[in-house]
């Protein structure tokens, strides 16, 4: 085993999940629109739990630069 890569422990409960396609950037302004607009319209409120994102396409090693990436932003009612 590689102990020299970052790990992370992603813990249970509900999150909502934003799909994204774009170019480097587009994933900042998704953030800023979550927590400013979406969340304050929601009716729900975000936990101390840690936000996360999964790409299954990263565009600092793709060479079209774009990227296919989903962002967890842990919610309660």
């Amino acid at each position: 085993p590689n102990n020299t890569l970052p790990m992370f422990t992603i813990f249970g409960g509900v999150y909502a999940k934003f799909d994204l396609q774009g170019v480097s950037g587009d994933l900042l302004k998704l953030i800023t629109w979550v927590y400013q607009e979406w969340m304050v319209n929601s009716g729900l409120e975000v936990t101390t739990r840690p936000s996360y994102a999964i790409h299954r396409k990263n565009h600092f090693l793709d060479k079209d630069g774009k990227f296919d990436a989903s962002l967890y932003v842990p919610v309660s009612y």
